[in-house]
């Protein structure tokens, strides 16, 4: 099985989870709250959309190398540890279905990381 395969197949969950919230937040199905809560929870998304990209980047190529990260690799996977932190902070500042699909993202892009990682191991 390729690496982008075995990648997508653990990030799976946590990319169709971040679909379903960004699909909502189009819709408008927004929850009337604070314009500062909803501007937080939009770039949260955004924010999302980003450690996503970099995670899964970096699984493909840990899967491909079989080696830890280096390098500007090792940069990517920081930069994308710091936005999922923030993305739990914007998880928090939403409301009703927002946060809880949010906070199933970050949850899940643990899981598909820890998923990839144990794609690994011989």
């Amino acid at each position: 099985m390729s690496a982008l395969a075995v990648a997508l197949l653990c990030f799976l969950p946590a990319i169709l989870c971040l679909v379903f919230v960004c699909l909502g937040w189009f819709a408008k199905k927004r929850p009337a709250i604070e314009e500062w809560r909803l501007a937080t929870f939009r770039w949260g998304l955004i924010l999302a959309s980003v450690t996503t990209a970099l995670l899964l980047t970096s699984s493909v190529h840990l899967l491909i190398t079989l080696e830890p990260a280096q390098g500007l690799w090792l940069f990517s996977n920081r930069i994308a540890i710091a936005l999922w932190f923030l993305c739990l902070g914007a998880a928090f500042v939403g409301k009703s279905w927002g946060r809880a699909l949010l906070f199933g993202w970050w949850v899940l892009l643990f899981v598909g990381v820890f998923g990839a990682d144990s794609a690994t191991i011989p």
